[in-house]
């Protein structure tokens, strides 16, 4: 099972491109995690970053989903009559990857849901978890919060390379 497999409505695509690229103006991107609990702790699943580069042609949203032993980046391209998603890397044991796949879409449509009707849940930040939230400017690769991340395993390089760019911060309380 691939998340290539994963089918994106045009409709959708317009929706979730419209709310990335209006919700918080000036930052063109939105972010998720996800948790699990292991020997009764909440621990990290994933963190799922989403981004609108500025238009050069077809619209198109970047995207990465990162976490211990996970890791996806992915491109959504909105062409006339449907969504195009271009998988550009994937590493995960099959049972994540058929649960992303699951929950892909939904997820995305719920963050959104969430933020428009301004009933977001935050999370109670828990010393040692990571975080992300939208800052300008964003966490550079080199900053401490994120190579620890990629000497821990807990996030993939390729991710915490693009925050800064992204306009994202990597929280680590």
């Amino acid at each position: 099972m691939s998340l290539a497999q994963t089918a994106v409505a045009p409709a959708d695509f317009d929706l979730i491109y419209e709310h990335v690229t209006t919700h918080k103006v000036p930052y063109t991107n939105m972010h998720m995690r996800q948790a699990r609990k292991r020997n009764g702790s909440r621990v990290l699943r994933y963190l799922h970053a989403v981004y609108a580069p500025p238009p050069t042609g077809r619209p198109r949203i970047d995207g990465m989903i990162s976490g211990p032993d996970v890791f996806w980046q992915y491109q959504l391209i909105r062409t006339r009559t449907r969504t195009q998603l271009n998988l550009l890397a994937e590493s995960a044991p099959q049972n994540e990857l058929e649960r992303i796949q699951r929950r892909f879409l939904s997820e995305i449509m719920s963050r959104i849901s969430q933020e428009r009707s301004g009933t977001i849940h935050h999370p109670r930040r828990l010393a040692g978890q990571y975080y992300l939230r939208r800052a300008r400017p964003g966490t550079s690769p080199s900053h401490p919060h994120c190579q620890e991340a990629v000497r821990h395993a807990v996030l993939d390089a390729r991710f915490v390379s693009t925050l800064e760019s992204w306009d994202l911060q990597l929280l680590h309380p």
